[in-house]
């Protein structure tokens, strides 16, 4: 079943950043509401999991962003479930510009987790209703989101530090998603985030951040790329690599 779910958003003032342009964070937002919107329609959302005792928690991202998605434009966002690749269930997204050029592209791989012991459901014990057939079977990215690894042999200095709080917890009763992208980006010098744009992101989440929790901070940079590391703890909780353009823009 070629079909993708499809929807269509004026980009809010508050998702911008002061030029204009679709903070990183706030794509996450988007491509989370999609993901959950996706799984409604498929029949696997919330409604039908969390009777299970089991929640989709989002394992790896990447986002390729190819030209600038501008505030009060209307954009077109495509996602569609891609099945099964390995331990992961993967769902990619497409955001279409007003020109109907292609503004972004991303794959996430996500696995369920068991609500009460906070682990992940093994592959085997999944509920019939979530299915491991691609929904529509074309490559927004050809690959699946890897593994993201700092400069080896190099020491990553800590920058800085964040307790989750109210504003960081969605409904699975852990820091969101699209917080790790915010914490990270305020903790890059503004030398960067001020005047040179995101070319892709790439996020791996290896260990959920509960309310009251401190995140400690950890920073490198090799070129243009930088990586931001969360501890709690010697635990890696999550660990992103950002592309820089060289240039300002």
């Amino acid at each position: 079943m070629e079909k993708k779910l499809i929807e269509s958003v004026s980009v809010p003032c508050f998702m911008v950043d002061r030029h204009y342009r679709l903070r990183p964070a706030a794509f996450f937002d988007l491509a989370q509401n999609m993901a959950v919107l996706g799984s409604i329609q498929l029949g696997f959302g919330e409604e039908q999991l969390a009777p299970l005792g089991i929640a989709w928690v989002l394992a790896r991202m990447e986002v390729q962003f190819i030209k600038d998605i501008r505030q009060h434009e209307k954009i077109e966002m495509q996602t569609w479930h891609k099945g099964m690749k390995g331990p992961f269930f993967v769902r990619d997204y497409k955001f279409i510009g007003e020109d109907g050029n292609t503004s972004a592209v991303s794959s996430s791989s996500w696995i369920l987790m068991d609500i009460a012991s906070r682990r992940a459901v093994r592959p085997d014990s999944f509920p019939e209703c979530v299915s491991t057939v691609a929904q529509c079977t074309e490559d927004a990215i050809e690959h699946i989101p890897g593994k993201v690894v700092p400069p080896r042999g190099e020491i990553m200095t800590k920058v800085g530090e964040k307790r989750v709080d109210y504003s960081d917890v969605d409904t699975n009763q852990h820091a969101n998603n699209a917080k790790y992208i915010v914490w990270a980006m305020d903790c890059l010098p503004d030398s960067i985030t001020s005047s040179r744009k995101v070319l892709d992101v790439s996020i791996n989440f290896n260990k959920e951040a509960r309310p009251g929790e401190t995140v400690e901070l950890y920073h490198i940079v090799s070129g243009d790329i930088h990586f931001v590391e969360g501890r709690i703890a010697d635990t890696q909780v999550f660990i992103v690599r950002f592309t820089f353009a060289p240039d300002e823009a």
